[in-house]
């Protein structure tokens, strides 16, 4: 018995010193839209992409999802949407006009043709019971047009669809989210079928805190105007494939660099060194840093090409977020551009006068020093033999000497 007792306790030390990220994708209810009901899925049946089947009736004919005006907010197997806010005539089901969906079928909301989209309209679903810590929320999404606010959300964590110039403050931009951007180009192909690309956001949850995931949007575009005659409707997505992962607690604070280099200069990169000084060549005007985080998807700011002052100073101050958050860690470069020192030698028969040096070395061919000068700010002259040399300043210049 003690012999098994210590034989778990060891397994369990060894398991917990290499824990894991954890799919906890099934806690989605319906997260690849496959299904309209429960029913469907218990008995397998997946979703028809013309909608034929066992769902809501509109004018006469049933459909696996294409609801019209309820209050309570429609349900969707698992998932909610207030219609209310869109009026009648919507826009929105599923099937498989898509490029890029995983599985059969994916969701697409439209809108109204007279009812512009409101802003922060959501189409989501309220997970409880999750342990505390923090989760990577994915999904495939797809839009035609990138002006206005198509954002995955988890809680108040998004990230909108675009890049961070396709977004304006107050526009199309909520400010009080905590937000980051996909970088995505809007992409189309076969004529009219919208490309569905990856997604994704990290959230953090305490004990006993629901998580809320979907998607957000709204028909204000970049510079304030909204349309209620678009095609396709401002605001207007297709979505497919929810996913939740629970990320290993050892990653999730981790604000470290893996590598650190730059354009010019030479740095020896530790990840525990945080400030580095880095002399560079004469004539330098500017260096850009690389860094790369030693956890995928920690977000490191700081690394745009710095411009050296004319006393040739400079600095960069790069910092790494940690999927929490909240961690962060701060390196600082801080560059010293050598002093352009212009040396030149003069010969008179054979004596050698080096200008512009404080002190040189002189070696010939063979790397045998000859000649060593201090103090040469009168400019010292040597005689020299026949020959070729090589004169070393202090100023790390070298000149080649041919004597004749």
């Amino acid at each position: 018995m003690k012999k098994t007792t210590l034989l778990l306790f060891a397994l369990g030390i060894f398991t917990c010193s290499h824990a894991q990220d954890i799919d906890y994708t099934s806690s989605i209810l319906n997260s690849d839209f496959e299904y309209a009901t429960a029913s469907d899925a218990l008995s397998n049946l997946t979703i028809n992409p013309t909608y034929i089947g066992t769902g809501t009736t509109v004018n006469g004919q049933k459909y696996q999802w294409k609801p019209a005006v309820q209050t309570p907010p429609t349900v969707f197997y698992g998932w909610t949407v207030d219609f209310t806010q869109l009026g009648n005539n919507n826009s929105q089901g599923i099937n498989n006009d898509a490029s890029g969906l995983h599985g059969g079928t994916m969701l697409w909301i439209g809108g109204n043709p007279t009812t512009a989209v409101p802003e922060n309209f959501e189409l989501y679903q309220t997970l409880t019971g999750l342990p505390a810590g923090t989760y990577k929320v994915q999904c495939l999404l797809g839009v035609d047009i990138v002006e206005t606010s198509q954002r995955m959300f988890a809680n108040n964590n998004v990230q909108y669809f675009g890049k961070a110039t396709d977004y304006t403050m107050g526009n199309n931009l909520n400010t009080n989210e905590i937000y980051s951007f996909a970088e995505h180009v809007p992409t189309v192909v076969s004529g009219n079928v919208t490309v569905l690309q990856e997604m994704k956001v990290y959230t953090t949850i305490a004990a006993n805190v629901d998580l809320k995931i979907g998607i957000r949007t709204g028909g204000k575009t970049v510079n304030g105007s909204t349309s209620t005659t678009a095609s396709p409707f401002w605001g207007w997505y297709k979505v497919d494939y929810f996913r939740l992962t629970k990320i290993d607690p050892a990653k999730v604070a981790d604000a470290t660099l893996k590598s650190l280099s730059l354009s010019i200069g030479n740095l020896v990169f530790n990840p525990s060194t945080t400030i580095y000084n880095v002399i560079l060549s004469s004539g330098t005007t500017s260096v850009t840093p690389t860094a790369t985080a030693n956890i995928d998807d920690a977000t490191v700011t700081g690394v745009d090409p710095v411009t050296l002052a004319a006393d040739g100073t400079g600095a960069s101050t790069i910092t790494i977020k940690a999927l929490d958050g909240t961690t962060t860690k701060v390196y600082t470069i801080n560059y010293i551009r050598q002093a352009t020192v212009k040396c030149y030698y003069t010969l008179d028969k054979q004596m050698l006068t080096v200008k512009g040096a404080d002190s040189y070395v002189v070696y010939n061919v063979n790397g045998v020093k000859v000649a060593d000068v201090k103090g040469n700010t009168t400019g010292t002259s040597v005689h020299m033999n026949t020959g070729i040399y090589f004169v070393k300043t202090n100023s790390s210049d070298v000149l080649k000497v041919i004597i004749r």
